[in-house]
């Protein structure tokens, strides 16, 4: 049912998982960058969104 959510199904919203569509399709789209471009800034900062978010005002 809809009120059936299932927490792993969420995910940990403080970090960005380039193994899944949806986030990469979110984040990249969000942040106004290529998916290549999320990868290189999740491999240099780390995938903790506040991370990221701090290493693109750099």
């Amino acid at each position: 049912m809809a009120a059936e959510i299932n927490e792993s199904w969420l995910g940990d919203r403080s970090k960005i998982n380039l193994d899944e569509e949806w986030e990469v399709a979110f984040w990249t789209r969000k942040l106004g960058l290529t998916r290549d471009q999320l990868a290189a800034v999740v491999k240099a900062a780390g995938p903790v969104v506040f991370d990221v978010l701090k290493a693109l005002d750099a």
